[in-house]
């Protein structure tokens, strides 16, 4: 359980400038404008002044950029939106300790100067949702012809054993000049926050973190090659007076990789990928002895260092492209460029990917043998065939089926559908680290639609599924061993004439480990009308789902929700009420809770010289 806490508080931090609807958002201030311009223009202009200063310092060396398109692009071309979501909550549970108001904010534009793109997001928040700082970011992607930067708190990959889409607050560069076989990045900025010790125990402690990274990839006619560095060091005295005794130390990393992917003789690809990580899980031990390749990096007693290596020979034929793989990853490895690293394991595997009767059925699948315990050191070495296929029916376009099966080792989120549908709070699951190690998976998808699609459609869709929990499990130990299946079936009755759309579907879940057994099953019948020529849109859910405990019940869950929204070129209105009337085994029982959730939204774009009333398809955040 050490560091799954200190991670996903970091990240949770860092990933609170979630977008919303597919749209990032932000917090905006009200800068003073002229008395002469519009309503909708006064809006604009107060964005683009929060905006510009933000960018002011990205923009200054670009002018000879800028001189060159005048004439040629807009000078100045903004767009954007802002929205409102207000969450008001009332519980029929004397105990509840949530907030029965809460409010967020959010923003994004994009500006865009002489062909110099700068977007911005910032979001606002009087709540934390339980993290240890108020959910309030910004990230800025500014762009112009061939170079791409990163501001704020943003994320980069580099590797999967450097730097693998690890977040963090500062900035990053792409440069991918369009007449040159180059191509450049680099990023520097923290990589976690200072976490000071609590005395609920809620979060572990944390040491302030730095870290910096370079890529370089050259592309010639055959292939590209690249390398890549990563270097990440603790800061020893961002926690002042915590001992080695709590079993949080300050680490170091130096992280190097090499990546290739070229063709030859026609029909054959080569791609490699190597990394080596040096890592230092105490910078305040004793010395130690210089006896690897370790640049840059003070040898200490808890130095190691680690190599991984990925291939894959590949034929591409005319019946599909057909290769043989190998993957080795050294026990151990860890690079503080990425969240999870998975080791310790050797992978030997033929590959295969095509599709036949003009590609109505289609096949991915790998085979092989993979071999774990590489440095002797466990008390049984585990030799196990592993593979994996996806296989997929699409006869014609009703009917339509997918097939999947794994034995991999991965790291997935799991979710059964029920937490959708029984969560009262829209920002309930950003816990987005809360994974889980699976050895074996298997998934199975049929779909099948009836109907003229001009007056009546019949959709139905069913889904099952299995995930075999490994026993190994640093983020989820109650995990270890479970066995997941998931179920569900579904039906949807569209007409198109009055836009009534109606749908039942009903939900099972199950896992098990061990003595225990979890079951939980139940139906939702929903409706959906528009109306207005689809500017008001209407539902109405129902739901209901029991669960169980080795057979005996434990709770059930009776949900009604309500919605309604309305949009008008810029501006969207969405209400949505839900009542939910919960039991459960052993406690009194208690009235329902009431949540009401009020969202205002509004989108613009504007360049000077058009028209002020001239729509806009900026969407909505």
């Amino acid at each position: 359980m050490r560091g799954r806490n200190t991670a996903r508080t970091d990240l949770a931090s860092q990933n609170s400038s979630f977008v919303y609807n597919g749209i990032p958002c932000g917090y905006i201030t009200n800068p003073k404008t002229r008395p002469t311009l519009t309503m909708k223009n006064t809006l604009i202009k107060r964005f683009s002044n929060i905006l510009l200063l933000a960018g002011l310092s990205t923009i200054a060396p670009l002018h000879a950029q800028e001189l060159s398109n005048i004439g040629k692009e807009p000078l100045l071309d903004i767009s954007g939106g802002a929205s409102l979501n207000q969450v008001f909550f009332h519980s029929g549970d004397t105990l509840s300790q949530r907030q029965p108001y809460a409010y967020t904010l959010m923003a994004n534009m994009n500006v865009s100067v002489y062909g110099w793109a700068i977007p911005l997001s910032v979001v606002y928040s009087n709540q934390n949702w339980s993290y240890t700082q108020p959910f309030n970011q910004f990230t800025l992607h500014p762009s112009y012809k061939w170079i791409q930067l990163h501001v704020g708190h943003v994320s980069m990959n580099f590797s999967p054993y450097t730097l693998s889409g690890h977040q963090f607050l500062g900035g990053g560069a792409e440069l991918a000049p369009p007449e040159s076989p180059w191509k450049f990045s680099a990023m520097s900025g923290r990589m976690q926050k200072r976490i000071l010790p609590d005395t609920s125990g809620q979060f572990d402690p944390a040491y302030q973190r730095f870290g910096s990274g370079l890529k370089a990839e050259y592309a010639t006619a055959f292939g590209t090659f690249g390398v890549s560095s990563f270097y990440a060091r603790d800061d020893e005295n961002s926690l002042p007076g915590i001992i080695d005794s709590t079993g949080v130390t300050p680490q170091e990393n130096l992280a190097l990789g090499i990546n290739s992917n070229v063709s030859f003789l026609e029909h054959f690809t080569l791609a490699l990928d190597y990394g080596t990580s040096t890592h230092t899980e105490n910078t305040r031990g004793a010395d130690g002895m210089q006896h690897l390749f370790m640049p840059m990096i003070p040898v200490k007693e808890s130095t190691r260092q680690y190599h991984a290596v990925k291939s894959n020979l590949s034929y591409n034929s005319p019946f599909g492209q057909i290769g043989v793989g190998y993957e080795r990853i050294d026990p151990g490895y860890k690079t503080l460029g990425a969240y999870y690293n998975t080791n310790d394991f050797e992978n030997y595997t033929l590959n295969y990917a095509g599709g036949i009767l003009q590609n109505k059925v289609t096949l991915a699948a790998s085979a092989g043998l993979q071999t774990d315990d590489l440095n002797n050191q466990k008390d049984q070495k585990t030799s196990r065939r592993v593979g994996n296929f996806n296989l997929g029916f699409a006869p014609n376009q009703k009917f339509g089926a997918n097939m999947m099966y794994s034995n991999f080792q991965n790291y997935t989120n799991i979710k059964t559908g029920f937490e959708d549908i029984n969560t009262n709070n829209p920002y309930g699951h950003l816990d987005t680290l809360d994974f889980t190690q699976i050895s074996e998976s298997f998934n199975l998808t049929l779909t099948y639609r009836l109907g003229s699609g001009e007056k009546m459609m019949h959709n139905i869709n069913v889904n099952g599924g299995w995930q075999e929990a490994s026993q190994q499990q640093t983020d989820n130990p109650h995990h270890a061993l479970t066995t997941f299946y998931t179920a569900m079936g579904g039906y949807t009755l569209s007409h198109k004439n009055t836009g009534l759309t109606t749908s039942i579907m009903a939900n099972y879940s199950r896992s098990g480990a061990d003595t225990l057994l979890n079951e939980m099953a139940g139906p939702s019948l929903s409706v959906r009308k528009a109306f207005l020529d689809k500017k008001l849109r209407t539902s109405l859910t129902y739901s209901y789902n029991v669960s169980q405990l080795n057979h005996h019940w434990q709770s059930d869950n009776n949900i009604v929700r309500a919605n309604v929204s309305y949009s008008l070129q810029e501006h969207a209105l969405n209400l949505t009420g839900m009542l939910a009337q919960r039991s459960k085994a052993g406690a009194p029982r208690r009235g329902p809770d009431m949540t009401v959730t009020l969202t205002y939204s509004y989108n613009f774009g504007w360049t000077p010289g058009k028209k002020n009333d001239e729509p806009t398809n900026t969407p909505a955040p």
